[in-house]
């Protein structure tokens, strides 16, 4: 059985096409105190369509945010597209930090 990592579909959009090459994640609701662990270095993508506005988003993406509520008005289904490796991991400790990774996320 393969995993899944939740994202949402504008970003998996981004990444597709390589207009965006760094996911950065966050503990959530369910990790623990220590924050996001990747427990697997391959998975599948699936796209995910809450919470996804163009206000959180850099102008330049925000035709895939578009692209993504057309393409699931139309399916009226998740379709899974991307599959991913992690090629590195590392624990970011300061917003000078993310700064930098800003060219590389939507």
């Amino acid at each position: 059985m393969m995993n899944a990592l939740k994202e949402w579909a504008t970003v998996v959009n981004a990444l597709e096409t390589g207009d965006q090459t760094v996911l950065l994640r966050k503990g959530g609701i369910l990790e623990d105190s220590s924050g996001f662990v990747v427990e697997t270095e391959k998975f599948f993508l699936f796209p995910t369509f809450e919470h996804q506005e163009t206000k959180h988003l850099k102008p330049q993406f925000h035709k895939y945010l578009e692209d993504a509520l057309a393409r699931n008005q139309k399916m009226g289904f998740k379709n899974i597209t991307s599959f991913a490796h992690v090629l590195y991991e590392k624990d970011i400790d300061s917003e000078d930090k993310i700064n930098a990774l800003s060219p590389f996320i939507s």
